[in-house]
């Protein structure tokens, strides 16, 4: 047993890191945690392969000696025999209703509160909230009118904005062309576009939308209600909360299932709360995405 138990240490270290750089180079890693923390994955990699090959020089060179007894053992083994064995899946669907929580929480949480309103002139030019038209207005003069006078306009307008340095993927939803386009959700801009959504449900009322995600239903819901959700994860799928839009109009399909909706967003509420509505024109079954997550970096 002392000659097994010589190399034991060596190789669970290396069934450790082979298991590990299995999940990174068939990219299944993204099933556990955020891919932020990939890169001290691999760096953990580069640890522990030297380590669980000197463990082993270490005993064929019979400079072995431990402490420990074999119960130590015997629970790693368990362990990353079970990882092994068990195939990397995704976070099921069904578990979003033990995550105790409405659909709409992780979103009302990460919506930033309202922007105060202008109170100077100054604080009026340079605000966000309000457009160049309603400069117009206020001002009482527009570039049609100082042409006519031959004049330079000499109305206010607001200075230039660089924008080069922000996160591509913090896409503001109404930044996509007209109203009437249709509003597409990515991976890449889910987070940002539904802040979008919950903030002003009044300002993209009426625009076509498509979204994809998991049927999710909760309690009290009626048969043509039900939420297209995706899993927001933070740092691990311990921490994964659901995020999604609640769609009415059309039969629910059976929950759990993934499903592409098209419909228009309407302003309502649920459970007393604002909030956008899809009104579904057609329901869609799909493949489940090989990277079924939303990652809030």
């Amino acid at each position: 047993m002392l000659f097994f138990r010589k190399y034991l240490g060596g190789l669970l270290l290396l069934a450790l890191s082979s298991y590990l750089g299995n999940l990174y180079f068939t990219n299944k890693l993204g099933l556990y945690i955020t891919p932020r923390f990939f890169p001290y994955t691999l760096g953990a990699l580069f640890v522990l392969v030297p380590m669980g090959l000197f463990s082993l020089w270490a005993g064929w060179k019979n400079r072995f000696s431990t402490h420990l007894g074999q119960k130590p053992y015997i629970v790693f083994t368990i362990v990353i025999l079970t990882a092994w064995f068990t195939p990397p899946t995704a976070l099921n669907p069904a578990m979003a209703t033990q995550k105790n929580s409405p659909f709409t929480s992780s979103v009302s949480s990460a919506i930033p509160a309202a922007p105060e309103a202008p109170t100077t002139f100054e604080e009026l030019v340079s605000s966000p909230m309000v457009t160049q038209a309603e400069l117009d207005r206020l001002s009482g003069f527009d570039d049609d009118e100082a042409a006519a006078m031959g004049l330079q306009p000499s109305k206010p307008s607001r200075p230039s904005v660089h924008t080069a340095s922000a996160p591509p993927n913090k896409v503001s939803a109404e930044k996509q062309d007209d109203k009437l386009d249709e509003l597409v959700l990515t991976p890449q801009n889910y987070l940002s576009v539904m802040e979008d959504l919950f903030q002003k449900p009044d300002a993209y009322s009426g625009r076509p939308i498509r979204i994809e995600g998991f049927v999710y239903r909760e309690k009290g819901f009626q048969p043509n209600q039900f939420v297209v959700a995706r899993y927001q994860v933070v740092c691990c799928i311990a921490d994964a909360t659901v995020i999604g839009l609640l769609v009415e109009g059309l039969p629910s399909p059976a929950e759990d299932t993934w499903v592409e909706v098209k419909g228009i967003l309407s302003k309502g509420s649920y459970n007393g709360s604002i909030m956008p509505i899809l009104q579904a024109k057609e329901i869609h079954p799909i493949k489940i995405p090989a990277d079924p997550y939303i990652y809030k970096n």
